[in-house]
């Protein structure tokens, strides 16, 4: 059984607004939790993060691709949560063009900033998005929209 406490995680909802701060940052450093906003620069980023601890895994709310793939390549999964049952519960867009692609965009940077605050020992993943980095992609939208049953989301608020 893992012991969260004695893991380090970082969660970043990513944002990629020059303007403002928009990346909502949540940690967990031997057990104890934090957060903090930041802009989206590392700069930023990196003097609210901890400043001498490395994270056993990091979770982002960003679209994630292999940085090797072509920029603009399709999302299977995107393509399932824009049709019904879910295009309108879960905030459904696609990361391949637009809006979207810049916040894809803006996640593989993320994921270049953080890499070096990943903790190398724990981080040798053979295989997922990023190879070598104990990165998930997280979509709490998706996930939760996806969870609800048909009858207790009919019932929502509009």
């Amino acid at each position: 059984m893992i012991d969260l406490n004695t893991m380090n995680l970082l969660g970043i909802d990513v944002g990629f607004s020059l303007l403002r701060p928009t990346t909502g940052m949540a940690w967990s450093v031997l057990g104890a939790a934090d957060s903090a906003v930041a802009m989206a620069d590392w700069k930023d980023r990196r003097q609210r993060l901890p400043s001498t601890q490395s994270f056993a895994l990091a979770a982002i709310d960003g679209p994630l691709v292999s940085p090797y793939a072509p920029q603009t390549i399709k999302r299977g999964c995107e393509s399932v949560f824009i049709r019904r049952p879910f295009h309108n519960r879960c905030k459904p867009g696609c990361s391949h063009f637009g809006t979207g692609l810049k916040l894809r965009m803006a996640a593989l940077d993320t994921v270049e900033q953080i890499r070096l605050r990943l903790d190398p020992q724990l981080n040798s993943v053979r295989y997922g998005i990023i190879k070598g980095l104990a990165v998930v992609e997280a979509f709490p939208n998706a996930f939760l929209g996806v969870m609800v049953p048909d009858d207790v989301h009919r019932l929502r608020p509009t």
